[in-house]
């Protein structure tokens, strides 16, 4: 019989065991087990054995070379096993000695890591590992000449900074995790404050990065999860230095594109008949994205859970991104497929109240189901690149009986991107067929085909109407802050019109709004957002006023933007706004149209086919059954049916073709008209859906869906 010191000892050695081959994030079952457990963390469990089980020279070979392979068997096991003979505590016993020698090995740090394994007593511990802080905090030290990490800190706190920047940091402070422990209430003023400070010391730090919003969400993740804000600050300084959140937070957001459309090509090839979907219905996956790559996943997580995924990302930087936006589309996938635009927009905004993902270890390994290798991360971006020097579409058009800017474009079906010959040879047709607007822009990259078009056609200037335009801020990553903003717009215009070969434009407008809203959804919830428009249309003001251009404009601007505008003095309100409008959306979406009447400002509608995502028409237009039943009541096709519609509203279409039939086709809108009847099917009509602007939210004046 085993004396009773054996039988203790055997025992923690096998509670000890269970421990290396626990399945991670297993809870412990025993008081034994839990001392066990913390033993086994601190290697303590080594000095437990008040004598040494004996090994024979068989049992050491065989433990020797099998012990990797054994670990491999079971360190992942979802039971435990039974523990009741000497072999285990054998085994139990070369666990404890091999096991911290085994645990520096990076594959074992994976292994933890990838499978919710990290202990929350451990955790800063690992991020400060992961992120090489201790490094940057040597560096600030020298530079700022203090001895510690912590009096480099509050060196930084202690340095000047605008009432401007406070005030933009401390409105985003109050809308952070506001139901949390840590920032709710009276109790949360600490944490608040905590929270403010972290922010304003990277600002601080980081003075051409400054303050984006997203940024406070993954400060408070920081703080959550940290001993201290000091802590929390030198990680957020190492995620903007070491993983390039330097270029997703900086002014303009010029990182953003390429980690936007990279997440959308490993949708498409992860979830395709999602994709499918999302396409079809007109919905872009920007939006989502973009709230995935600016606050990692705090949109779509808890704080609980966050920290996971933030073990995660240190470990695997930008891929743990990608593989956890991803799984989360997939882990939703069922419901979005039931849903349209409108409502996918609402689901995937509020996602944090519908995934059942289960508790930290079961959830992380749901949300690492894909695998995201480098090559393919490195093929998606040079599609990227390759796609920012195409030649998008170039679009033709013909004067509107229904709009005082005479602003009406109209064609019948999407075509491929043209470069500056294929631009050339459709617009000489679009003319020759009768049309005399032409409608393009500096982003095309096609304005010189365009301009010799014109010029060759014969066709007196003042006789067409030459319509343009130039990116908003943040396209072009040059353009990083609002001086270059400003700067950067002064050049596009002025390249633009050297490119078409004029003298003057008939109208130009600013494509979109500054790339940050996005993310925000808006131009003014944070001051650079606004700051920005206002720089950018003081350029437009001054080419308007130089006599460069007979009228300006904006596309996809929403009350938020129209907001920024109006604090500006000797304003000259834009004349035209472009937005998405086709049949399926109402006469008024969301109070867009009656909005912008109420301002005197023009509408001028794209993607009058639908599905501005694809460039595709929508099957609901081109061949449905009440499109088409009116169109054979006229002798026309569905398409005029669909263009006319849009047009009685007042609204000018813009749309493109490059084949002469549908170009004459659509000239032929104004000899026959809709019955009382008619109209108000098409009126009532609810389907393709879509919404004006992607730039706006829920909230806003008009309050338009994106």
């Amino acid at each position: 019989m085993e004396p009773r010191w054996a039988k203790e000892t055997c025992r923690e050695l096998l509670c000890c065991n269970r421990c290396h081959f626990r399945c991670p994030g297993a809870q412990v079952s025993s008081p034994n087990e839990e001392q066990a457990a913390v033993n086994f963390l601190d290697g303590s469990c080594l000095e437990k054995v008040s004598e040494p089980v004996p090994i024979s020279p068989v049992q050491k070979k065989r433990n020797g070379w099998s012990f990797v392979q054994l670990l491999d068997q079971r360190l992942l096991c979802p039971h435990l096993f039974s523990w009741t003979s000497l072999v285990d505590a054998v085994q139990a016993r070369t666990a404890c000695t091999c096991w911290h020698r085994l645990s520096a090995e990076q594959r074992w740090l994976e292994l933890c890591v990838l499978n919710g394994g990290v202990v929350r007593q451990q955790r800063l511990k690992l991020w400060r590992q992961l992120t090489a802080v201790e490094a940057l905090e040597a560096g600030w030290c020298r530079k700022l000449g203090v001895q510690s990490s912590e009096d480099a800190f509050n060196a930084l706190l202690q340095q000047p900074l605008s009432q401007s920047k406070i005030s933009e940091i401390e409105r985003d402070v109050h809308r952070t995790y506001p139901t949390h422990e840590r920032f709710c209430g009276e109790e949360g003023a600490v944490g608040r404050r905590e929270l403010s400070q972290v922010l304003q010391a990277v600002v601080v730090a980081e003075p051409n990065v400054g303050y984006c919003q997203g940024m406070n969400f993954v400060a408070a993740t920081l703080l959550i999860h940290a001993d201290s804000i000091q802590e929390a600050f030198w990680l957020l300084l190492a995620l903007l230095e070491g993983y390039h959140f330097r270029y997703v937070f900086a002014p303009g957001v010029p990182l953003v594109p390429l980690r936007v459309s990279q997440f959308s090509g490993l949708v498409q090839r992860n979830l395709p008949h999602l994709w499918r979907h999302l396409r079809e219905d007109g919905h872009s996956l920007e939006i989502f994205a973009h709230q995935c790559v600016l606050t990692l996943f705090s949109y779509s997580l808890g704080p609980d859970l966050l920290a996971h995924v933030y073990d995660v990302f240190f470990l695997l930087g930008w891929k743990a991104v990608f593989r956890i936006g991803v799984s989360l589309l997939a882990t939703l996938e069922d419901q979005l497929l039931n849903m349209d635009l409108e409502d996918i927009s609402h689901y995937l905004h509020q996602c944090k109240r519908h995934l059942k993902l289960g508790s930290g270890p079961v959830a992380i390994r749901t949300l690492l189901r894909f695998e995201v290798s480098s090559s393919s991360l490195e093929e998606l971006e040079s599609a990227f690149q390759l796609e920012r020097f195409k030649a998008p579409e170039i679009r033709c058009g013909s004067w509107s009986e229904s709009s005082t800017l005479n602003l009406d474009l109209l064609a019948s079906e999407p075509q491929p991107r043209y470069n500056s010959s294929e631009a050339y040879s459709s617009i000489t047709s679009a003319l020759k067929a009768g049309f005399s607007m032409v409608d393009t822009a500096l982003d095309y990259h096609n304005q010189d085909g365009v301009g010799k078009a014109i010029a060759d056609s014969g066709h007196p200037r003042e006789s067409i109407f030459v319509e343009t335009k130039v990116p908003g801020c943040g396209l072009d990553p040059s353009m990083k802050n609002v001086f270059d903003c400003y700067a950067g717009t002064k050049k596009d215009l002025e390249t633009d019109l050297k490119l078409l070969n004029l003298s003057y434009v008939d109208l130009v407008i600013v494509h979109f709004p500054p790339i940050s809203s996005m993310i925000t959804r808006s131009c003014n919830n944070w001051s650079g957002g606004c700051q920005m428009v206002r720089a950018q249309w003081k350029a437009m003001t001054e080419f308007y006023t130089e006599g460069k251009a007979r009228a300006i404009g904006v596309s996809n601007y929403c009350p938020s933007c129209y907001q920024c505008l109006e604090a500006m003095d000797n304003l000259t309100m834009p004349m035209v706004n472009q937005v998405q409008f086709h049949l399926g959306m109402g006469t008024d979406p969301s109070g867009f149209v009656s909005y912008h009447r109420a301002k005197g400002i023009q509408l001028q509608a794209y993607s009058v086919l639908a599905n501005s995502v694809t460039h595709h028409a929508s099957s609901e237009i081109v061949s449905g059954n009440l499109t088409t039943s009116i169109g054979k009541a006229h002798n026309k096709s569905a398409v005029q049916v669909a263009l006319k519609w849009v047009v009685s509203q007042g609204i000018p279409a813009v749309t493109k073709s490059s084949n002469f039939d549908h170009l004459q086709q659509d000239l032929d809108l104004f000899s026959w008209n809709f019955t009382a009847q008619e109209k108000q099917l098409l009126d009532a009509h609810s389907t393709p859906k879509g919404s004006p602007s992607f730039a706006c939210a829920r909230g806003e004046a008009a309050e338009v869906l994106v």
